[in-house]
């Protein structure tokens, strides 16, 4: 992570703690039920397309998403190297009275792991801005990604999010001027179930980004840098490393029509 100082500048009287602390924060979670509701049944009308789906939450973070799926009666393990994370997960699902099994696997390994067979999951997905915009040198994302499509069935999909970033680098200077306040962010596509939060970009460029949230009911913050997954870069990514071996959805908001302003893009990727 980028050594800066913008992060105090604009968090005066802020402790700061742990990123992966304030993604395993209740109120960051959030509510489970509107952020389900707001995919506008995407991704229900790709479950229903299988019987009984064996799925891998990627990036289970929390838990939330596969908790919420396990709720519904599907068949969920997750994936997340981060052992904090993991262990609140299960937790969580523990409270709820499931099991959820997680492995710690980072992504880059997936490709050759013996933790996940060939062809073994029907619905793969990564949501909250995860993949690809950790992962900043190129191989990384491409084994990455290789390694997804490694554990997909034939006719399986892999499901991932980003944030728009056209629209950070695009307007880059109008935000920095005063980030808390310009930066423009709809919540459509929202998973908090507070006011608590708020995040923006603190440094745009063309190969980074560094993100500050902040939690106003506690004064914490924490940062995180993210590569800059702009459509173009991510529909050029997908290409080379999968061919003609996928069929491409891309979505912004749950909508296929792209609007004027998205918070999120989404991409379903099918296997052929």
């Amino acid at each position: 992570m980028i050594e800066c100082n913008n992060c105090s500048r604009y968090s005066k009287g802020f402790e700061r703690v742990d990123i992966n602390k304030l993604l395993g924060d209740g109120d960051y979670n959030g509510n489970i039920e509107l952020k389900w509701g707001r995919t506008k049944g995407v991704i229900d009308e790709i479950l229903k397309k299988y019987k009984n789906p064996k799925i891998i939450d990627l990036a289970v973070g929390g838990g939330n998403d596969a908790i919420f799926l396990l709720e519904k009666g599907y068949n969920v393990i997750g994936n997340d190297k981060d052992v904090y994370l993991s262990s609140v997960a299960t937790q969580e699902a523990k409270k709820k009275g499931f099991s959820l099994k997680i492995n710690n696997e980072d992504w880059i390994n997936i490709l050759n792991s013996k933790k996940y067979s060939d062809a073994e999951f029907d619905f793969a997905y990564i949501l909250g801005n995860s993949f690809p915009n950790y992962l900043f040198n190129k191989k990384d994302r491409e084994k990455s990604l290789k390694g997804f499509w490694r554990i997909l069935k034939s006719k399986g999909v892999l499901f991932f999010d980003t944030r728009n970033f056209d629209y950070m680098l695009d307007n880059k200077e109008f935000i920095l001027k005063n980030p808390e306040n310009n930066f423009r962010y709809d919540g459509i596509c929202t998973y908090l179930k507070s006011d608590n939060y708020k995040s923006f970009p603190i440094v745009i460029e063309d190969q980074l980004i560094h993100w500050c949230s902040r939690n106003y009911s506690t004064n914490q913050y924490g940062c995180l840098d993210l590569w800059p997954a702009t459509e173009e870069r991510m529909k050029t990514e997908i290409k080379d490393v999968l061919g003609s071996s996928v069929d491409v959805e891309i979505y912004y908001d749950y909508d296929t029509t792209k609007i004027e302003h998205y918070d999120f893009i989404q991409y379903k990727l099918t296997k052929l």
